[in-house]
């Protein structure tokens, strides 16, 4: 849907391969997890997926998000799923087989995100990100806006489940003075780095570090 995806439009953006699906027509599509410094992609009841041949099409990538909502276990699995409708679409039933990746062999890839009708021949992205409509805030509840004094690395890092770790290491680096050894912030560097590991929400920061 482009509404949904055109704040990652043209982005640097990272994807997380969780699982991977293989349907009874050879579809292959990986299941995962989008992080962005523009923020994350929220959608209820529907999954993050990205075709890994050459065979898919708009059907196999709901796929996951069809898998999700009818099994409650993130184990090997194989069976059919239901015919059911998706965002308006109406999918047959299908056999498939989930295979999950356990956290450590989960492979993180990044790129920019685009659409076909934005790529140049020497696969650049042409969306102009300054023509993005702005997403209004109807809550009229001070507490519930971000605040426009911070930089954006802190409200982001702040969001996510590392917010008490990054501001441990922002707080040791503030009080570092002129002349004063760096290695003082070495441990909480270390605690900030180990926490964001472990969140797919930071792969975006982490990601060839």
């Amino acid at each position: 849907n482009y509404f949904l995806f055109e704040p990652l439009l043209n982005e640097r953006t990272s994807f997380r391969l969780t699982g991977i699906i293989i349907d009874n027509k050879n579809n292959i599509v990986a299941t995962g997890k989008v992080s962005s410094m523009v923020g994350q992609i929220s959608i209820d009841n529907y999954n993050s997926a990205l075709p890994l041949n050459n065979y898919y099409n708009d059907i196999s990538l709901d796929i996951p998000t069809r898998l999700f909502n009818n099994i409650n276990s993130f184990k090997n699995w194989r069976g059919s799923l239901p015919e059911e409708i998706i965002k308006g679409v109406r999918h047959k039933s299908i056999s498939i087989e989930y295979i999950p990746l356990p956290f450590d062999k989960q492979t993180v890839v990044e790129g920019r995100l685009c659409m076909g009708k934005y790529l140049s021949e020497d696969g650049n992205c042409n969306f102009d990100r300054s023509t993005i409509t702005p997403i209004m805030n109807p809550s009229n509840n001070k507490e519930d806006l971000p605040n426009q004094s911070e930089c954006p690395l802190c409200l982001f890092m702040k969001k996510g489940s590392c917010r008490d770790s990054f501001i441990s290491w922002e707080n040791c680096l503030s009080n570092i003075k002129d002349g004063d050894d760096l290695s003082v912030c070495v441990i909480p560097t270390y605690e900030l780095m180990k926490c964001m590991r472990k969140d797919e929400y930071y792969d975006i920061m982490i990601t060839n570090s």
